[in-house]
């Protein structure tokens, strides 16, 4: 059973109005979205700068915490994130939404992944 106050879903078809700031969970996801759209919502809901992160194939990350709250868009490749005994595959064109200090650990896929991320504080 998923627990829905570790990872949750949002989809703009459901409620296009709604901001990921507004959704009180850990991840959340997004239909497919374009990068201009994306962009376009990360300054408005107050994110500095995005950068472009790759990471390599079949790579992992032990569990970490960020000090700061981070949501980005799949550009290639996937990655999955594990949030307590939940973990979620993130595919081109999804976005995950990362709250700060939620510990995580991080698995990339066979082609590894490249993701657009906001990150603010």
């Amino acid at each position: 059973m998923l627990d829905r106050s570790a990872v949750a879903r949002a989809s703009p078809a459901e409620n296009p109005a709604q901001r990921y700031s507004e959704v009180p969970t850990s991840i959340t996801e997004e239909s497919v979205m374009n990068r201009n759209a994306f962009t376009e919502s990360l300054t408005k809901e107050g994110f500095p700068d995005a950068v472009v992160v790759t990471r390599e194939a079949n790579a992992e990350m032990a569990v970490h915490e960020h000090p700061f709250e981070a949501k980005a868009l799949i550009l290639e490749g996937e990655m999955s994130i594990r949030v307590g005994d939940e973990e979620r595959a993130y595919h081109v064109g999804e976005v995950f939404h990362l709250l700060p200090n939620k510990p995580h650990s991080e698995r990339y896929g066979p082609n590894g992944v490249t993701y657009l991320v906001g990150r603010k504080q």
